[in-house]
């Protein structure tokens, strides 16, 4: 008898270790409701990835399947396994569609039917080293959801371990469609501009729906229904992941810091999503957000240069400077548009008999519009700070030499104006520290709703307001008015509203719609600006206007990396004095950060040794943005160059 039961017993145990998981097959009955989203939701994702990604589709079948099973591990050991298991899965899902969702739909992939394809072509041949980022973003997502699980029970880690890098993809995928770049960690700094121009833009929904949720969705079901013996939450299962954890953190730091010294921060079109992945590229554009002190690095020089004080200069002129949002001049894009049905700017293109004009370079495009207003104020160059640097949000903290408080000290009534929210960049904050006495945004002006396109307010009611503003003031004291127009800001989809709408270019032309809303927009640009120099032309007080484009709008076919070339950084700028001013058209490109020292030579103010410093660095590089530079002189010259403006950029953003 007794024998009898212990092979009974050893035959429960063997049936164990033979049998250590179980799959059923659900009842379809009884689980109706489970099912029929889950039909629903794979029908959803397959109909998109059928004529986008078909090899997306394996995904939907794996994970559809998987919602009509319950799979249940027998023991303790099965358990580890199954475990193991689910969260390479886990791992595996997550890079898979944050992966997909973040280049679907983009040019690049045209041709291209799988994820494995296109890197293998685009990514793998031009640079193996890449292949390390994909195990690096692996051991991210598996050291999250062993942190999970010394809290949490499997089945709930493995449901939230992808959220936050999902989440991360979309916000980059928003991220591009706003702008045409990455997202970086130095975007966390403008989040609550980018909330206030969210509205203007038309996300298409469907991309994330079905590229990134419907998935999820897919993968939740999938394992709600996994069942684990002994996942309970006593010490030995909290110890296990805690260990676990360690020792891939401990893998990671090399990988990662080996990774981080050879490849660089892609902060442009989809390079980053591309070459380092949105997770490893994000995270990496967190570590550059600190200046390192130049080699002889002096720093008596720039507090002498920045102590100047000026005095009132007598019979100065008021200078109005517009930094005008997005303007762009479309014919530099006649080779891909072509030819535009007429002049969307007749009048700036009339005005060059009467004015100085010419091309600069910005050092942003689509985006970032503070990075310009920072080169124009202080003159220093955005060139070799790190990708997705952001001065005003992130490094002025304290009073910050610019041309606002030069002139101030040469008796000017300083004022910043922008036609929107004071918080945007932290404008509110800054401008007083850039030595600006007064603003002026959305709250003091006076509108109405057709003074309005698109949520923005129109440069004509803009010029308006600084004119009755001008007319109304006491001072007796000339003015330097800074006005940072929005009328042209993106995105430029849709019905706009926009006066006088004209079709510039064909309606074969891809992103015709985009473009010639955009261009329409540039005509009421040129027509306010023709508004504003014919107010101006017939007063008696003498008036400096400087306009110029912060950088061009994101029209997909003008980015950096197409055919387009340089062109992407163009802007025009022009220069006017009412009293009068030698005429010319300027062929070479100067940059944005110049354009503060040619506003002082305009006006007859003398540049302060601060701006001499400078302007004696443009003489050997006469233009200069975050992409690169032109120079005049010799090698050991341009470097030397570099290292004073490396040594100006600290003293401003580190140690001022």
């Amino acid at each position: 008898m007794f024998d009898t039961v212990r092979v009974l017993h050893d035959a429960d145990r063997l049936l164990c270790y033979t049998s250590p998981m179980e799959i059923k097959k659900k009842n379809i009955r009884k689980d109706i409701i489970p099912i029929a989203v889950t039909v629903m939701l794979a029908m959803l994702a397959a109909s998109m990835y059928v004529f986008t990604f078909p090899a997306a589709i394996i995904w939907i079948g794996i994970l559809t399947a998987a919602c009509f099973f319950t799979f249940k591990a027998g023991s303790s050991k099965a358990a580890i396994l199954f475990e193991m298991i689910s969260a390479i899965f886990c791992s595996l899902f997550t890079l898979y569609f944050s992966e997909l969702i973040n280049i679907a739909g983009h040019d690049t992939l045209a041709g291209y039917h799988s994820l494995f394809a296109y890197m293998n072509r685009r990514i793998y041949a031009t640079d193996t080293v890449i292949c390390l980022r994909f195990p690096i973003e692996m051991i991210m997502i598996l050291v999250f959801y062993l942190i999970l699980r010394i809290f949490l029970k499997q089945r709930l880690s493995l449901a939230i371990a992808p959220i936050p890098f999902l989440l991360l993809a979309i916000a980059n995928y928003c991220v591009y469609t706003f702008r045409g770049s990455e997202l970086l960690f130095s975007d966390l700094f403008g989040a609550g501009t980018a909330a206030h121009v969210a509205a203007g833009y038309s996300f298409p929904l469907m991309m994330p729906l079905t590229f990134v949720v419907a998935p999820y969705a897919l993968y939740v079901l999938a394992v709600r229904d996994l069942v684990f013996t002994g996942d309970k939450r006593s010490v030995r299962t909290r110890l296990i992941p805690c260990a676990a954890a360690v020792v891939l953190a401990l893998v990671f730091i090399p990988v990662y810091s080996h990774y981080t010294k050879i490849r660089p921060v892609y902060a442009y079109q989809d390079q980053g999503s591309q070459a380092n992945g949105v997770t490893v590229n994000f995270l990496m554009s967190a570590t550059t957000l600190r200046l390192q002190k130049p080699d002889a690095y002096d720093e008596n020089i720039y507090s002498e240069i920045t102590s100047y004080t000026g005095a009132p200069v007598d019979n100065a002129p008021n200078i109005i400077v517009i930094m005008n949002e997005s303007l762009a001049d479309m014919s530099i894009y006649d080779d891909l548009i072509g030819p535009m049905s007429e002049d969307p700017l007749p009048f700036i293109h009339s005005f060059r008999s009467e004015s100085i004009q010419g091309y600069a370079m910005s050092s942003v495009f689509g985006g970032r519009t503070a990075n310009s207003e920072y080169e124009y104020l202080t003159g220093i160059t955005t060139y070799g700070l790190p990708e997705g640097m952001l001065p005003y949000p992130m490094k002025i903290n304290s009073e910050t030499y610019s041309m606002a408080s030069y002139l101030s000290e040469c008796g000017y009534h300083t004022v910043a104006v922008h036609p929107y929210m004071g918080d945007g960049w932290d404008r509110d904050i800054v401008y007083p520290l850039l030595g600006f006495e007064d603003s002026m945004f959305i709250e003091d002006f006076t509108w109405q709703d057709d003074d309005m396109i698109n949520g923005y307010m129109t440069d004509m009611c803009l010029y308006e307001n600084i004119l009755s503003r001008i007319d109304s003031d006491n001072e007796d004291r000339p003015e330097f008015y800074f006005i940072v127009s929005i009328q042209n800001h993106g995105g430029y989809s849709g019905e706009m509203g926009i006066p006088d709408h004209t079709d510039y270019v064909s309606g074969d032309v891809n992103y015709s719609e985009d473009i010639n809303n955009y261009i329409s927009l540039s005509h009421q640009s040129d027509t306010a600006f023709e508004y504003l120099i014919n107010e101006l032309s017939s007063r008696d007080e003498e008036y400096i206007v400087v306009m110029f484009g912060d950088h061009q709008p994101n029209l997909s076919f003008n980015s950096l990396y197409t055919a387009a070339g340089g062109n992407g950084w163009l802007i025009p700028y022009i220069i006017w004095d009412n009293k009068g001013i030698e005429a010319q058209t300027v062929s070479d490109i100067t940059s944005i950060n110049y354009l503060g020292i040619d506003t002082l030579n305009a006006a007859g103010i003398p540049l302060p040794p601060y701006f001499e410093y400078i302007s004696s660095i443009r003489e050997d590089i006469p233009c200069i943005n975050s992409a690169g530079y032109v120079s005049l002189v010799s090698a050991d010259m341009t470097l030397s160059d570099l290292d004073r403006i490396r040594g100006l950029q600290y003293y401003t953003l580190e140690s001022n």
